[in-house]
């Protein structure tokens, strides 16, 4: 996962599809991951190695989500909107809400791509 950013920043311009095509790997991630990732959110409290793990994670979570913030030319509330929701886009949890409505990864990505393209036009 750790050489998808630069890939997509530097290849793909459009944003909204940069989004889509992001979410879609980290969906598909979370989906081959779903236990160990619910797991180490469970645990992470509890056992010190794992929350370093997901403190790591989120880390670089927040380095995708900055990349994918670039090129929307949105400012003031909306860029804060903006940066909420790709947060939230990228976040397991987000993508295992959608599993369960019954969205596979690919279907998820692009729902959340819509919401967030929509937000940056109004």
């Amino acid at each position: 996962m750790r050489c998808l950013l630069p890939t997509l920043r530097n290849r793909i311009g459009d944003p909204e599809k940069r989004l889509r095509l992001a979410l879609e790997a980290f969906y598909n991630y979370y989906a081959s991951e779903e236990n160990m990732l619910a797991n180490s959110i469970r645990d992470a409290p509890m056992i010190p190695f794992v929350r370093h793990r997901r403190q790591r994670f989120e880390g670089y979570l927040d380095e995708v989500s900055e990349g994918l913030r670039k090129g929307w030319g949105v400012r003031g509330k909306s860029k804060r909107h903006l940066t909420t929701l790709v947060g939230h886009a990228l976040h397991f949890e987000t993508w295992r809400s959608l599993k369960q409505q019954g969205l596979g990864p690919s279907e998820a990505a692009e729902l959340m791509a819509i919401a967030v393209a929509g937000m940056a036009r109004r």
